[in-house]
């Protein structure tokens, strides 16, 4: 204290003006500094809303295009006499083993992703086949779908495009393709089975499946045509577009589930997420598929045309 008081004002008072000044450009750099931390993490966060709001209206319509599709797939007349032609063509091979016979005929030789479209073997089914198959392919193709099914009200998958393990065979309902043919067959509209892994064949990839129930004129249930979908559509609706360059978007389901590529390595920290979302914006909630709604997906846009005659 002595040595300050024996410095003279001349020089004590610059000291203490250059203190002041510094503190001040301090308290105001860190303030500054505080205030800017804070607008760039809540245009950040408003960015990632955006997205994500943006991803969750694209998955929307995806499957909402596809219900829709479905929808009009099922009312169609080719379906309906298709569904009618192939169930009575399996008939017509007898009851001495048809599904192995029709596997047999179909899936041998074939590379898993295109299948026989006509198996040469002279039966009224392989006709038949031949008939609706370039049609339904192109559905396929233009829908961007990993296979469609034609089951029967018997539960029988008289029909498949890719006809791979479950074509030919009497469909359980403890399988998904069961289970989401058999609800269908109950109701008027469309059924949405979540994607999940057929845990009799643990290495395919987790699909989802959309059934709708095919009906005449009279009312009477001629089976359900099915739709199935692998996680590769969401990818391309969960992809970064322009100007989202490190920004990463993934899917859960309702219960936290993940759904989409990526998101099994992150499901605990993609669910705090979520859940905080929930609690810091009460009115927020997970976006859920609608029943139907009309689209432009490639499927309702396919130029394809009815079998002739049909």
């Amino acid at each position: 204290m002595r040595a300050l008081n024996n410095i003279r004002v001349a020089v004590k008072l610059p000291v203490i003006m250059v203190t002041l000044s510094l503190s001040a450009l301090v308290v105001t750099t860190v303030i500054s500094y505080l205030h800017a931390r804070s607008t760039l993490a809540a245009e950040a966060e408003l960015r990632l809303m955006a997205v994500a709001e943006a991803r969750a209206q694209a998955v929307v319509a995806l499957f909402g295009g596809l219900s829709h599709d479905l929808d009009q797939l099922a009312v169609n007349p080719t379906t309906l006499e298709a569904l009618d032609f192939l169930h009575e063509g399996w008939t017509s091979l007898g009851a001495d083993d048809p599904e192995t016979r029709l596997r047999d005929s179909y899936q041998a030789g074939t590379d898993g992703a295109t299948a026989l479209g006509q198996a040469g073997d002279g039966t009224a089914y392989s006709r038949i086949h031949a008939r609706y198959h370039p049609y339904f392919q192109a559905l396929v193709g233009e829908g961007g779908l990993s296979d469609l099914y034609l089951v029967d009200p018997d539960g029988r998958v008289v029909y498949s495009v890719r006809k791979g393990a479950d074509f030919a065979r009497v469909v359980e309902r403890s399988a998904p393709l069961g289970q989401v043919a058999a609800a269908a067959r109950e109701v008027t509209g469309p059924v949405f089975s979540d994607f999940a892994q057929d845990q009799s064949r643990p290495d395919a990839p987790p699909t989802a499946y959309l059934a709708r129930r095919v009906v005449d004129a009279r009312g009477r249930v001629a089976g359900t045509v099915v739709v199935q979908v692998d996680r590769t559509v969401l990818e391309a609706v969960l992809a970064p577009s322009g100007g989202e360059d490190g920004v990463a978007a993934y899917l859960l389901g309702a219960v936290g589930a993940p759904r989409s590529l990526g998101a099994e390595t992150r499901a605990e920290t993609l669910r705090s997420w979520a859940r905080c979302c929930r609690t810091a914006r009460p009115g927020w909630s997970p976006r859920r598929m609608p029943r139907a709604r009309r689209s432009s997906s490639r499927m309702s846009r396919s130029r394809s045309s009815a079998p002739p005659g049909a």
